[in-house]
């Protein structure tokens, strides 16, 4: 036996210590019983009451479906999911030849050939101040049908429209980030649509009193902290859960499809 560094080495055996070195490696990883040992790491993994992982580092696809049950759900926040299928509760804000019309699982609007028309809806509470609530970490994905179209403007958004809410707008082919507070509105522009009509996945998340963080197909493009809307002077219009609106400049038939509205909030 001689010795190579601090490391015994056979004189008969003729295994170079590297090659030893990657074969106890692969042997290791090959033991499904590695680290199951009192105190190794994957035992203590699995013993431990809470395993902690990263913020938002759990992702949808690991989950199987139907694998989480309705007894795992919060049930301390309010959730809805409107799909169209009625729209009685709803009520017209269309100017000029604008008009609107429900599908199964869609809501088209459109403006008509006049120009200077709107085709909108919005959708109010049964009482003044109990539709989106500001201080409840509200949050919206709107899955709307768009294109580039010049001379129009389209809006999606949470509360009453111009005066305090959040959302989504285009104006010809540019699709933007905004909000309002108190009437008066600040916007981000985030992407140029498509020229063909294209699925968006528009996501507005507000920590209240913090930030609203605005997403495009699950992508993060913008994030608002300033002047953030809260129930101001309005008050009779702050009963107002969305609107959703499209307008023209132009002497051409503007239109938008709204396929879904998913809602969350705290009580």
């Amino acid at each position: 036996m001689i010795t190579w560094g601090e490391l015994a080495k056979s004189q008969i055996d003729p295994e170079k210590i590297e090659e030893a070195i990657k074969r106890l490696i692969a042997e290791h990883n090959a033991d499904p019983e590695a680290h199951l040992c009192a105190g190794g790491s994957l035992q203590s993994h699995k013993a431990a009451e809470i395993i902690d992982h990263l913020a938002a580092s759990i992702i949808a696809d690991k989950i199987r479906d139907l694998e989480i049950g309705v007894s795992k759900f919060k049930w301390d926040s309010l959730n809805f999911s409107i799909d169209f299928i009625t729209i009685d509760e709803w009520l017209s804000a269309c100017i000029g030849s604008g008009g609107y019309r429900n599908y199964f699982g869609s809501l088209e609007l459109s403006t008509g050939s006049t120009p200077n028309s709107r085709g909108a809806l919005y959708l109010q509470s049964f009482g003044e101040g109990d539709g989106a609530d500001y201080t409840k970490n509200p949050r919206v994905l709107f899955i709307v049908k768009l294109k580039a179209e010049s001379g129009s403007s389209k809006t999606v958004c949470v509360g009453t429209a111009g005066v305090n809410c959040f959302g989504f707008s285009t104006n010809d082919d540019k699709l933007y980030a905004f909000h309002c507070k108190d009437r008066v509105c600040y916007s981000t522009e985030i992407a140029t649509l498509a020229n063909d009509w294209t699925f968006y996945r528009l996501k507005a998340v507000y920590t209240s009193g913090s930030k609203i963080d605005f997403f495009v197909d699950d992508v993060l493009l913008a994030t608002h902290t300033e002047n953030l809307p809260e129930y101001g002077e309005d008050a009779p219009l702050e009963d107002r859960w969305f609107f959703l609106g499209v307008s023209n400049r132009v002497p051409s038939n503007m239109r938008m499809w709204v396929r879904n509205i998913l809602f969350s909030q705290e009580y």
